[in-house]
């Protein structure tokens, strides 16, 4: 196959490519599927939904172990199961499984309904708002908070954490990277130390005391999970919320009545939002050994970007992929990753989401974009609009 390197070159922080996103990436798929980019020390992305799945399922060749993000966030630490591979990754997953289960998660809905509820109250009254900071980023931070063991005030440190890690990263502005990471250790140290001289009943507890192979894990280990679950567990779930109430929002009233009336079609709704737009847009492998994929040579060390957003697009896996399709049969898609590695707080965002969308639609049922203007773009790895401007 004779590669044919993209015009423009590939950068997930460019405006033009973000705004012909679809366009771009089809193109792609169809003449370079492995793109070679020059940024953050250069790396390939893979943008076939067959080629990214089984990369995703090659650990001997694709590991997670160096990082799950280009650029790197600047963390002094990984992040145990996300940066560990077999059989590793299995023994730290287990620890965490409980609190993200079928029943765990079910039982969590009536704290996310009232942190929800709680939040629309605040600025209902407004009849006018930015639904990504009333909604959807202080909802799941609010609910990691309390997953934790944290109080739900500290939520609004999370959220800030959050948007300094992604910025410092995208802007490779290394220096803004440690002191985040240095204010993330300094904001888990006081919690870490409280959970060791007592433990409670929650997530941090059990992070804090968990022994493998009968020996507690380090200080490295409890860090670098509870970073993960801090970060990780709560910038997804805000780009998920918005990028679905954008959807909402192209709706007409009989529409969203039926979403309200028919939770199978408000299920449909919310699995084709985060089809089409995948919150995370992609996260990293490197390669083990030299690995020949489509006829590209990559090697031993080389970084891979797996753009789960790409592969949700893919014509040989979705029909009609770039149409927004409300009552599209479900199917697997990449959207919170593939295989062992796939997110464990999967269903917990799902959850989520779908109490925000009942209750906006209870609580403003009318509500509309400001403008027709496509919405302002992350241009990070998070995947959707930096703003929600609506009136009710």
């Amino acid at each position: 196959m004779t590669n044919i390197w993209p015009e423009p070159r590939f950068d997930y922080r460019d405006p033009d490519i973000r705004n012909n996103e679809d366009e771009y990436l089809a193109r792609q798929r169809d003449v370079c599927p492995v793109i070679r980019s020059e940024d953050f020390g250069g790396f390939w992305a893979l943008t076939k939904f067959a080629d990214i799945a089984e990369a995703a399922n090659d650990h001997e060749r694709f590991t997670t172990t160096v990082g799950p993000t280009i650029p790197p966030y600047g963390r002094p630490y990984g992040s145990k199961p996300l940066t560990s591979d077999p059989p590793e990754h299995g023994v730290y997953r287990k620890l965490l499984q409980p609190f993200f289960s079928p029943a765990a998660t079910a039982a969590m809905e009536p704290l996310v309904r009232t942190i929800v509820r709680e939040r629309i109250a605040e600025f209902v009254g407004q009849g006018k708002g930015d639904l990504m900071a009333e909604l959807g980023e202080p909802v799941p931070a609010q609910v990691m908070a309390v997953l934790l063991g944290l109080d739900r005030s500290r939520s609004q440190q999370i959220s800030l954490m959050n948007k300094k890690t992604q910025r410092s990263s995208v802007g490779e502005d290394l220096r803004s990277a440690e002191e985040v990471q240095a204010e993330i250790l300094r904001f888990l140290t006081e919690e870490i130390e409280s959970r060791r001289a007592g433990p409670r009943d929650d997530l941090l507890s059990t992070i804090v005391h968990s022994e493998v192979d009968g020996e507690p894990v380090t200080d490295e280990i409890r860090y670098g999970m509870a970073t993960m679950l801090i970060v990780a567990g709560t910038d997804t779930t805000v780009s998920g919320i918005v990028n679905t109430l954008f959807h909402v929002s192209r709706y007409g009233p009989d529409f969203r009545q039926a979403l309200l009336d028919d939770p199978e079609k408000l299920d449909l709704f919310v699995n084709e939002a985060l089809r089409f737009d995948a919150p995370v847009f992609g996260l990293a492998r490197s390669v083990v050994g030299d690995v020949c994929l489509r006829d590209v040579e990559m090697k031993d060390g080389d970084r891979v970007l797996l753009l789960w957003g790409s592969g949700n697009h893919d014509a040989e896996r979705f029909d009609d992929p770039d149409t927004f399709d409300p009552d599209r049969r479900p199917a697997a898609n990449l959207t919170f990753g593939w295989g062992r590695h796939r997110c464990l707080g999967d269903k917990l965002a799902k959850l989520e989401i779908r109490v925000v969308v009942e209750e906006v639609l209870a609580a403003m049922p009318e509500f509309r974009r400001v403008t027709d203007d496509p919405p302002p773009l992350r241009m990070d790895l998070e995947h959707g609009p930096s703003a929600l401007e609506v009136v009710w």
